[in-house]
């Protein structure tokens, strides 16, 4: 059977976060996930809460000890429909993670957010984001809303993270089976016997529907939605209650899914276990045809082609998913050697770490039951992995 194989990972992985440029800057604008909506605090108090969703690639992390550290600056204000400031407010947090593959991988973020006490009214909102490192600098704008006593709000939450009110921003951050929405409301009357309407749309067919019994005018609910491998792209969410009505998109991640929107994309990373000339041919096919292709590619690999299970495609998804976590160094962890190994061979049955005299150059060498080894050097100590030599 050939080396298993890997597949499909979201285009927004695919950029550099490094490079410190106005491009890139750019690039990482559209990585900035923002929420406002309507809230009542612990208080009982009506305002707006915003929420922000930082990917960890946006901001330089500097070693402290042990860790790595990034500092930075958020500034939110909130504008009435003639651009008059309502309110305003600044503070500075620092994001520490301990390894290196952290600071550069977009599947790990920072969430954070501030409720301001408003009254209900027409407003749009402003934020400033800068590195306090590189000074690199984002700004953000929330259009002109009007924000209600009467709303249905809707947010995805993080639920890997302890804090299961960590807002996730919109794009579904992890291989799942599920994920979990933070539903809130705030009815001015109650029909009786009602219920919250929730319908979930993908590529213009509706997936589920489902009905939520209301029986209190305000309240906060968790809802779980389970996905399915073959959703593709965005699911559309819609909410309503009566007159009201409020949609969510969310991004739903490639490796959830057997094939891929991005097919170009694909067609290059599948490229580790494809032959030249099955290459060739994707890349003469129609958009659809290479979807077929891909889909009929990996139903050919599955060994028990009778059960819902196929274990060739589950082993590439976790091979794919460790590729990202661990080794994202300059790029998507696909694109490193380490993770074409890791992809193509499996987990080392060692690893060795060592340092070479004293030009401290780091090396790590993956020794496998067939005697194979490979060795990676990181000549630039910035934990950029090269591979040096294979053996056996």
């Amino acid at each position: 059977m050939r080396n298993l194989i890997f597949i499909l990972i979201p285009l927004f992985l695919l950029n550099c976060a490094g490079q410190k440029n106005k491009k890139t800057n750019e690039k990482h604008r559209g990585k900035i996930h923002l929420n406002a909506h309507s809230k009542l605090n612990e208080e009982n108090q009506f305002g707006i809460q915003v929420n922000l969703n930082l990917p960890n690639s946006l901001f330089v992390f500097q070693k402290n000890n042990d860790k790595f550290e990034a500092n930075y600056q958020l500034s939110i204000a909130i504008l009435d429909s003639i651009k008059n400031q309502i309110q305003h407010h600044s503070w500075q947090e620092t994001k520490s993670v301990s390894f290196f593959e952290e600071t550069r991988s977009e599947a790990e973020s920072i969430s954070t957010g501030h409720f301001f006490n408003v009254n209900s009214g027409n407003y749009s909102i402003s934020i400033l984001i800068e590195d306090l490192d590189s000074k690199y600098r984002w700004h953000k704008n929330i259009p002109l809303k009007n924000y209600k006593t009467n709303f249905i709000s809707a947010t995805l939450i993080n639920t890997i993270n302890e804090n299961t009110n960590n807002y996730a921003g919109n794009v579904i951050p992890e291989k799942t089976d599920k994920i979990n929405l933070k539903i809130s409301y705030q009815f001015e009357e109650l029909i009786q016997n009602s219920y919250l309407k929730l319908n979930g749309e993908n590529d213009n067919d509706i997936v589920f529907q489902d009905s939520i019994s209301i029986k209190n005018k305000i309240n906060t609910i968790f809802y779980d939605i389970n996905l399915s491998e073959f959703w593709l792209g965005e699911l559309k969410l819609n909410l309503n209650y009566g007159e009201l009505e409020e949609n969510l998109t969310l991004i739903l991640p490639g490796k959830n899914s057997e094939y891929w929107h991005d097919i170009n994309t694909t067609i290059h990373i599948m490229s580790y276990i494809l032959s030249s000339s099955e290459i060739r041919q994707l890349r003469e096919l129609s958009k659809d045809d290479k979807i077929i292709f891909i889909k009929n590619y990996w139903k050919s690999m599955d060994p028990s082609p009778e059960t819902d299970k196929n274990e060739v495609m589950e082993e590439f998804f976790s091979r794919v998913d460790y590729s990202l976590t661990h080794f994202a160094e300059f790029g998507p962890g696909w694109q490193s050697d380490r993770g074409r190994i890791y992809i193509l061979y499996g987990p080392p049955e060692h690893v060795e770490l060592a340092n070479q005299n004293n030009q401290g150059y780091k090396y790590e060498i993956w020794h496998y039951p067939s005697g194979k080894q490979f060795i990676f050097i990181d000549e630039g100590m910035f934990g950029n992995f090269r591979l040096y030599r294979e053996i056996n």
